[in-house]
């Protein structure tokens, strides 16, 4: 009996021990460290919710000219944002450049106000695939919400776009829709977050979790939501945009360095 004990016990010692190596494996994919302001200090858990792709590590540190767009609609065109320079994408490119100490990432705005997913298919040659980026970082699903668009026509036109970008061998990072003040009134408006959550699991591509940040960011914040939004209470301020910004730059970062 008591060989069996030490057997017993030793078997689930060997157990325990393997376990602790696979949740170090995963945990070292996770990036840890922060410099994010505390101002936009937010969990990975909520932010990205699950470990970064690192797919995305390969091209920018071996590409000698990697390239990066930014591709979106109203929020990506900075809308909300006091001026241009404090947008997301320019306070994501400068974030990135201070994180890199001073190395600069070519990153173009093709940003267009009130574009769904399916007008921007339409200008995908044109604005993105043309220019041959190493990354693209898809910013989408608001405007197909708030027009209604059939939840499954916004699914496909997604999956489209996003397979049409692999085939070109570019890395996808998608950013979910913004939280707002009437977003509760918008029908469905969590199934178009939702579908999101789903291409991304599905088609194994990035996303930063726009719509939970904001949400986190309200109960952080004393002024709340309407600290992160601007005076239309639908379009980021300054303070959402430059969260938004950092967190992508903080994200990229931390798998580059």
């Amino acid at each position: 009996m008591r060989e069996v004990t030490k057997v017993f016990g030793s078997a689930i010692l060997f157990a325990l021990i393997v376990l602790s190596q696979l949740a170090t494996a995963v945990a070292e994919k996770v990036p840890t460290a922060t410099r994010q302001p505390a101002e936009c200090s937010v969990p990975d858990s909520v932010a990205w919710g699950a470990p970064i792709a690192d797919s995305v590590l390969g091209p920018l540190q071996h590409k000698k000219e990697p390239t990066i767009v930014a591709f979106g609609s109203s929020s990506t065109a900075g809308v909300g944002a006091s001026g241009p320079q404090n947008g997301y994408v320019a306070q994501f490119s400068r974030a990135l450049e201070t994180q890199m100490d001073g190395l600069r990432i070519p990153i173009i705005n093709a940003g267009v106000s009130g574009n769904t997913t399916a007008d921007m298919l339409r200008r995908l040659k044109h604005d993105v695939l043309d220019r041959k980026p190493t990354v693209v970082i898809w910013q989408t699903g608001t405007n197909d919400a708030l027009r209604q668009l059939p939840l499954d026509h916004f699914r496909r036109d997604l999956r489209r776009g996003i397979a049409d970008m692999k085939a070109r061998s570019i890395k996808v990072i998608l950013i979910d829709q913004q939280d707002f003040a009437g977003a509760a009134t918008v029908k469905n408006y969590s199934d178009y977050v939702s579908v999101m959550h789903e291409v991304a699991q599905q088609e194994n591509v990035t996303l930063l979790h726009r719509y939970r940040v904001m949400r986190y960011l309200a109960l952080q914040h004393r002024g709340g939501m309407n600290e992160l939004l601007a005076k239309d209470r639908l379009h980021m301020s300054d303070v959402a945009h430059k969260c938004v910004g950092e967190l992508l730059a903080d994200g990229i970062h931390r798998l580059i360095r």
